[in-house]
């Protein structure tokens, strides 16, 4: 059997509410409890920060331009350099990762070359709703770094709703419920074993089947929503967690030089959102410690706040019982670096069975603005039937 301190297992995980980083600590502890030390979790939006990698050219194959002496850059190169195991995780930006992923995987901030020593690699995914092949997406960029690399498998987890919803009002999920936890639980148990094996070669894999991780959402259209984004200065304490935290550099605190200042009416030292640069990836949404920043006519106001993520009770007692150690309710999403440890705690208010209904009504302005909806789509509708009955009428005549 094969020592697991032969093992050096990364975990690069892109999150915007705190969702993907949750499973991957998750799928991190339970990897060291069966003695592999030496299993990390990096965040990939740290480093797409810290080289504004979100404003660089997305095609793979551009050139651009970047600090290579980047102190965050080096460390996570030697973590990589070291990796034996390497897993990548991101919540569904449309049907691909979020601007910055193919940059963080260019051949100009990660190089081929160091990832010599991967042998192993997966990927997962996280989304309110079902993916089955988003973690194949998400490892996508790996087997061409080292086609010698075997691919180990992959999982999706459905994660909380923590990010406002235009949609009509419907089940909420606000909490990991077990059946998702069941997933980390199983992928684990997988991993481990194929660690354990001796003998590779007669090791049963599955297949990997290589998806497009490039194609561009509609981030237009997102970029529209951006105009929604509310600040309540009543509510705001200028900590700057936002402006600190954003992937994008989109918010910048708003300061006074030589007398008062405004900024898009923002009074100063108050959050300055760049719509040219902001992605709606809601993280500023979700991390504020006073719920200051919010959106017109969302239907739910649930937010991870990048710091509690709830989990159901069933699913800790399931978790608990994995570990064979250590309740679970909650985790600590603070921001991670390379050498720092994602860790379990134990303390969380948890919703008795995973999925809540919104309690109140939603707003006129929302109803408004669903109904406003409605109309156009049916307006569309009945163009587009005279159109084609007008098409018709020429091509009798």
């Amino acid at each position: 059997m094969i020592a697991p301190s032969s093992h050096v297992i990364t975990i690069i995980h892109f999150s915007g509410s705190g969702n993907t980083k949750f499973v991957a600590s998750l799928l991190a502890e339970r990897i060291r409890s069966f003695g592999f030390s030496d299993t990390e979790c990096l965040d990939g939006f740290s480093l797409v920060k810290a080289l504004d990698l979100g404003s660089k050219p997305s095609k793979i194959g551009d050139s651009f331009e970047i600090n290579q002496s980047n102190d965050l850059l080096q460390k996570f190169r030697e973590r990589i350099s070291r990796s034996t195991v390497i897993g990548v995780g991101a919540y569904a930006y449309g049907f691909v990762p979020a601007p910055g992923f193919v940059q963080f995987f260019s051949e100009t901030v990660l190089p081929s070359d160091l990832f010599a020593s991967m042998q192993f690699y997966f990927g997962f995914g996280t989304a309110n709703r079902q993916s089955d092949t988003f973690g194949m997406v998400n490892c996508s960029p790996l087997p061409k770094k080292n086609s010698k690399a075997r691919f180990v498998g992959h999982f999706s987890c459905r994660t909380p709703n923590s990010a406002a919803t235009f949609m009509p009002e419907k089940p909420y999920l606000d909490s990991c419920v077990s059946s998702e936890i069941q997933k980390i639980i199983d992928f684990s148990d997988s991993l481990i074993k194929t660690l354990r094996t001796d003998d590779l070669s007669n090791l049963s894999l599955p297949s990997f089947e290589p998806k497009d991780y490039t194609q561009s959402p509609n981030v237009d259209s997102m970029k529209r929503m951006v105009k929604l984004f509310t600040l309540d200065t009543s509510k705001c304490i200028k900590c700057g967690k936002c402006a600190t935290t954003c992937p994008y550099s989109a918010i910048t605190m708003s300061s006074k030089e030589g007398g008062k200042v405004k900024i898009d009416d923002v009074e100063d030292g108050f959050p300055h959102r760049d719509p040219d640069r902001c992605i709606l990836c809601g993280r500023c949404y979700n991390i504020c410690p006073k719920e200051a920043i919010g959106l017109k006519y969302c239907h739910t106001d649930l937010r991870s706040r990048m710091s509690t993520i709830l989990i159901a009770p069933d699913a800790a007692e399931l978790w608990k019982r994995s570990l064979g150690s250590a309740s679970l309710a909650s985790t600590s999403a603070s921001s991670s670096a390379p050498g720092e440890q994602q860790s379990i705690v134990t303390k969380a208010s948890v919703a008795p069975k995973g999925v809540i209904m919104r309690t109140s009504p939603p707003s006129l302005l929302a109803t408004a603005n669903n109904a406003l909806i409605g109309v156009r789509l049916y307006l569309v509708l009945i163009l587009l039937i005279i159109f084609i009955l007008v098409r018709l009428a020429f091509r009798k005549k």
